[in-house]
């Protein structure tokens, strides 16, 4: 049986080494991770199975709910990063010889039951608030970026000033940007509040606040393999209970809480009789009574109908679109739907080419806090990139191509003239028409200075005039429903005007 825990441990450092790389890797050298990883987390998959049915990533939902009625709840322990990283946690007591006795505890169903109630609330109503806070998926998104991302941009700094004299260049864009200082201290509070409860209480989150494990627990009971105790070799030597992490295992009773259990195999290891092990049932495991098993499914369904029909109810009570919003990502579609499915896992954050995608603290309001959003102090939003929506898991970000992104109208840019030096300081500048893709801000020749003109049914809002204006005489008003921009032909070259009667016609140059 210890061949099961090293499959476990390799597995498990595998997936949690390459969710750390697509988060804080450049995407050209993250490859395809980004496709492959988050179509196998359960909360990403079942937004995109309510968002996009027949979608790859709702089928991994069926598959994952189907694998855990079969081998029991092996996804929190082989799969989920947030689970991997406890238990890595968890790990640095024996590296740090730090010997403790785990014991019994007692379920917590008030807790967990709650808890998987709040969430289903939360998905079916479309106030993700709650989900963003308990989803392991994009816990450990924003705990990767936000930790993991500036030690990465420094280290590619460095090489990068090195590497670029020699002609090599993939190291510069890894040392693009800075992160809002927020975000830094949100990922801290949560690595420290996730550290601290291991440390107390072991799988804590896990087994009592991880809405995903409580549901995969329920289901988990009536599985075809589990872990068994032999009440026929067992002498209760309470070394199985004493190695439990997840506290699951009551040694005196002889008995497993399979809902609690995520598969971690060292029990296995340690049993001197070899009375504990992982399969089908057995003689000596109790079995739950058929009636109790209907019980706990009942109460099971009552518990999903519960968190979901008022959900449902709220959701379409007459949802309306906000009158103002910040600059969503182009395929955010609307504000509505944007916050009905983006958990903020910040994928999409730490994949954007120019730094413009940025965490929001309460730009959204405090219900769609830390949601991305385009800071276009930072960056522009690039005229033939769609990166963000190829890597978006829950299609918060819907897919599109690089032609409807042309055409895709995310606000439109308003021009103050009161600042823009060109009508101010009768001087030219022509940063804003120069950097615009679309030539919805064109040059208007008046006294030998081109004034900025704005056609706003050909702006895109991508924000490339805002970013270079040394002024910041032009920003972008967004739309809380994402429009059609029209196609612009490129304005012709403005002509010199010409000279007063009686004066010689001359060029600009004096000599």
């Amino acid at each position: 049986m210890n061949v099961l825990r090293w499959i476990r441990r390799i597995a498990g450092l595998a997936v949690l080494a390459a969710f750390f790389y697509m988060f804080v890797l450049d995407e050209r050298l993250a490859g395809a991770w980004y496709q492959v990883l988050p179509a196998i987390q359960f909360v990403p998959s079942l937004l995109t199975l309510i968002a996009v049915s027949g979608s790859v990533f709702a089928v991994s939902f069926i598959v994952i709910g189907l694998a855990t009625l079969v081998i029991g709840r092996a996804y929190c322990s082989f799969l989920c990063p947030l689970g991997i990283m406890q238990d890595v946690l968890l790990r640095l007591e024996g590296w740090f010889r730090i010997r403790r006795r785990y014991s019994y505890r007692q379920a917590r169903p008030v807790l967990r039951y709650a808890v998987l109630v709040l969430a289903g609330l939360s998905i079916s109503s479309g106030l993700l608030t709650a989900v963003r806070w308990l989803d392991p998926y994009s816990l450990f998104g924003r705990m990767a970026y936000s930790l993991l991302s500036p030690p990465v941009h420094c280290l590619s700094h460095w090489i990068a000033s090195m590497a670029e004299p020699r002609g090599i260049l993939i190291f510069s864009d890894l040392a693009k940007g800075q992160m809002p200082l927020f975000v830094l201290i949100v990922g801290l509070l949560v690595l420290l509040s996730f550290v601290v409860s291991t440390m107390l209480a072991g799988r804590f989150y896990c087994t009592t606040v991880c809405p995903v494990g409580t549901l995969l627990g329920l289901v988990s009971r009536h599985s075809l393999l589990k872990i068994h105790i032999d009440a026929d070799t067992c002498v209760n030597c309470g070394q199985c209970e004493h190695i439990c992490r997840s506290g699951c295992i009551d040694a005196q009773r002889g008995s497993v809480d399979h809902s609690r259990c995520v598969l971690c195999f060292d029990c296995l290891s340690v049993c001197p009789k070899d009375a504990i092990g992982y399969g089908l049932k057995c003689a000596g495991l109790r079995v739950t009574p058929v009636g109790q098993r209907r019980k706990l499914l009942g109460g099971s369904l009552a518990l999903a109908g519960l968190g979901v029909a008022p959900g449902v109810a709220l959701r379409y009570a007459g949802v309306r679109e906000h009158g103002h919003s910040p600059v969503m990502p182009p395929g955010a579609v609307s504000i509505t739907q944007f916050k009905t499915l983006c958990t903020a896992c910040h994928l999409c954050v730490s994949k954007c080419p120019t730094d413009v995608l940025q965490p929001s603290l309460i730009a959204y309001g405090v219900d769609g806090m830390l949601m991305p959003h385009l800071d276009f102090s930072r960056g522009y939003c690039e005229f033939d990139c769609n990166l963000c929506s190829q890597v978006c898991p829950n299609d918060a970000i819907a897919p599109i191509t690089i032609e409807q992104k042309h055409t895709l109208q995310l606000g439109t840019v308003e021009l103050d003239e009161n600042l823009c030096v060109s009508y101010t300081q009768n001087e030219d500048c022509g940063a804003c028409i120069e950097h615009c893709p679309t030539h919805a801000i064109y040059g208007e020749l008046k006294d030998g200075v081109h004034l900025p003109k704005v056609k706003p049914q050909g702006c895109v809002g991508c924000g490339a005039c805002v970013h270079t204006c040394p002024e910041q005489a032009v920003r972008v008003i967004a739309h809380a429903v994402h429009t059609q921009a029209e196609r612009l032909e490129q304005p012709e070259p403005p002509q010199p005007e010409e000279p007063p009667k009686g004066e010689p016609a001359t060029d600009e140059f004096l000599f």
